[in-house]
C-alpha cells in the first residue's frame, strides 16, 4: 500500500527551475501575452500527449490547462497537432494506429483518416488551428518552435475564447506575433 504524497511535486518544480528551454521560452510567450492580451503556451511531445512546459494567461484565463505541468492529448489540441507533424511520416502513422480518438466536444475529430489529413494540412501549412476540439469556447493557434539545426522542440500556441476571437482573427492578429516569436526563439534554441 503505497501513494504519492505532495513531496512528489518538488520532481516537477525542479525540472521547471532549472531546464534550460521553459526559461527560454516563458520571456516570449509574457511578450506574446503583452502584445496580443491573450493566453499562450509551450509544449513538449510526451507519448501521445503534449505537456506544457511554460504558460501565461495575460489575465485573461481561458483554460485551466493553461499552466505549466498540464498534460493534454495531442490529437485534438494545436500544439499537439505541430508537434505531431515534426514525426516521420512512418512514426506518424504508428501514432495515430494507437489512437482512440474520443469525442471531448462536438467539434472533436475522432476519424482517423480525418485527423491524418489535418496533420498533413497543418505540415503543409506550417501552423495549427484548432476550434474549440479540446474544450468548448478554447480556440487556439500554435507554430513549431525549431532548434539551430531545424528540428522542431517544442511548440507555442496562443489561445482564445471563442466569445472574443474568431477564427479568421486569430490567424490573421496572432500568427504574425506566433511567427515573430518563432523566429525570435529559434536563435537562442
Amino acid at each position: 500500500m503505497f501513494a504519492l504524497t505532495a513531496k512528489v511535486l518538488r520532481l516537477g518544480q525542479s525540472y521547471m527551475h532549472s531546464a534550460r528551454l521553459p526559461r527560454i521560452i516563458q520571456p516570449a510567450l509574457l511578450e506574446l501575452g503583452r502584445t496580443l492580451q491573450e493566453a499562450s503556451s509551450a509544449g513538449v511531445l510526451d507519448g501521445d500527449d503534449v505537456i506544457s512546459i511554460a504558460a501565461t494567461t495575460s489575465g485573461r484565463p481561458v483554460s485551466v490547462t493553461v499552466q505549466p505541468g498540464t498534460r493534454v492529448p495531442a490529437y485534438c489540441t494545436a500544439n499537439g497537432r505541430v508537434l505531431l507533424c515534426a514525426l516521420t511520416h512512418d512514426d506518424a502513422e504508428r501514432w495515430l494506429g494507437r489512437q482512440r480518438l474520443e469525442a471531448r466536444t462536438p467539434q472533436t475529430i475522432t476519424s482517423h483518416k480525418r485527423l491524418a489529413d489535418e496533420i498533413a494540412r497543418v505540415r503543409a501549412q506550417g501552423y495549427a488551428l484548432v476550434d474549440q476540439e479540446f474544450e468548448l469556447g478554447l480556440r487556439t493557434i500554435a507554430v513549431p518552435l525549431k532548434d539551430h539545426r531545424g528540428e522542431v522542440i517544442a511548440a507555442i500556441n496562443v489561445g482564445a475564447h471563442a466569445s472574443r476571437m474568431s477564427m479568421d482573427r486569430l490567424v490573421d492578429e496572432c500568427l504574425p506575433a506566433l511567427m515573430d516569436a518563432q523566429a525570435r526563439l529559434r536563435s537562442v534554441l
